[in-house]
């Protein structure tokens, strides 16, 4: 996904997998030192959201309203 790998470069963070559903995407993210996980999130769901209403034709919501996180502790 562009809007993905255009904020990894402007927020600095490391992406290692995603997955994109219907009306929500999973994505194992780590921040760098500046900015948080609600920055980035809203960032990526914001651009995202905005350029497919404009190819649509559509307005309003594209992803649900907010998102969940999660740590990892390991990598099992």
């Amino acid at each position: 996904m562009v809007t993905m790998q255009f904020y990894k470069y402007y927020l600095d963070y490391k992406i290692y997998a995603f997955v994109i559903m219907p009306n929500h995407f999973h994505a194992i993210i780590q921040p760098g030192a500046e900015f948080n996980i609600s920055v980035i999130m809203n960032k990526i769901k914001g651009n995202f959201g905005n350029k497919y209403n404009r190819i649509v034709g559509k307005t309003g919501k594209v992803w649900q309203s907010r998102f969940y996180d999660e740590g990892l502790r390991d990598s099992r």
